[in-house]
């Protein structure tokens, strides 16, 4: 079974534009997030979708492989799929990996895998975290 996991860059994110090239420790968050998902070693390929040339050559200038998307995604989501009906990568499970989720272990992920791939069915997953106060769910970020 062929595991995926698809980084999507928007750099024109209305609350932190250029989030995914802020650079912390001399590098871009996206670097730091690319690693965290290549070590983890769950993923057959890395890739990032992104609609920014200045993306995709900060990718594989350090080896990653990127793959563009279009300007009208309104999420990551969207890049992903539109990576995955291309046909431009194969796969048997999906994993969006935001790239603000650099300090994230892999675990949740791994936990997540472990169901997906005993499922009959071609997947997307997302982890996403539940809201314990009121306050939360109304925090747009």
């Amino acid at each position: 079974m062929k595991i995926c996991c698809v980084i999507p860059v928007r750099l024109e994110s209305a609350r932190f534009p250029r989030k995914a090239l802020y650079k912390v420790k001399e590098r871009p968050l996206l670097f730091w997030t690319w690693e965290q998902a290549v070590n983890s070693r769950l993923f057959e390929d890395v890739v990032v979708a992104t609609d920014s040339e200045e993306v995709y050559s900060l990718v594989t200038s350090w080896g990653g492989r990127a793959f563009f998307s279009v300007k009208t995604h309104s999420s990551g989501t969207e890049r992903l799929l539109e990576l995955y009906h291309s046909r431009s990568l194969s796969g048997d499970v999906w994993v969006n990996w935001q790239v603000d989720t650099v300090l994230m272990s892999p675990s949740p992920i791994q936990k997540l895998l472990a169901v997906a791939c005993t499922s009959e069915m071609e997947a997307v997953f997302s982890l996403y975290t539940d809201f314990f106060k009121i306050r939360d769910f109304q925090d747009s970020n």
